[in-house]
């Protein structure tokens, strides 16, 4: 299990790692649920049906060494079908930096799916670095001091005239 030196690492580490997950868990959840389109696949209390659930796929293993904080739970909602996927990463001594990304697969309505989203599919990125996030951080500052400094040159006129 690796700890990473800084909170940005450990972060950095948890969106590439979560994203990948998810990344291969929705295909597998596509392909399980997409011949459920336009059934009903929520009892009426919520939950599954059972032949939904029997569909489901087995989950890929989580990432070699991954901390015990890995999750992935289907969200409880009577609107969507998605699951999270929760990665845990460790820094310092006793530290961590949690994230989570959703995989939506369909829209519920009266627990009947609908409104799939099976394609075409958008990888999300999976190779971001601590010097990305660090240029992306300073360009952000630098933009917000010219925004600042342009909306202090409009003074006393302001953006919008009333």
């Amino acid at each position: 299990m690796k700890k990473h030196t800084s909170p940005l690492a450990a972060k950095v580490a948890a969106v590439n790692s979560a994203n990948a997950y998810a990344n291969a868990l929705f295909p597998l959840l596509s392909a399980a649920l997409s011949p459920f389109m336009g059934q009903q696949v929520e009892k009426v209390a919520g939950g599954l049906l059972e032949k939904v659930k029997r569909a489901l796929p087995i989950l890929p293993p989580f990432p070699v060494g991954a901390p015990l904080g890995w999750q992935v739970y289907r969200d409880p909602s009577g609107y969507a079908l998605r699951w999270t996927v929760k990665a845990c990463e460790l820094y310092g001594e006793h530290s961590c930096v949690y994230h989570e990304v959703s995989v939506f697969v369909a829209n519920l309505r009266n627990g009947v799916a609908e409104k799939w989203n099976g394609a075409p599919f958008q990888p999300l990125r999976t190779d971001y670095t601590e010097a990305e996030i660090f240029a992306l951080r300073a360009a952000n500052a630098a933009a917000k001091k010219a925004a600042s400094e342009a909306a202090s040159a409009l003074f006393p006129f302001g953006e919008f005239d009333r």
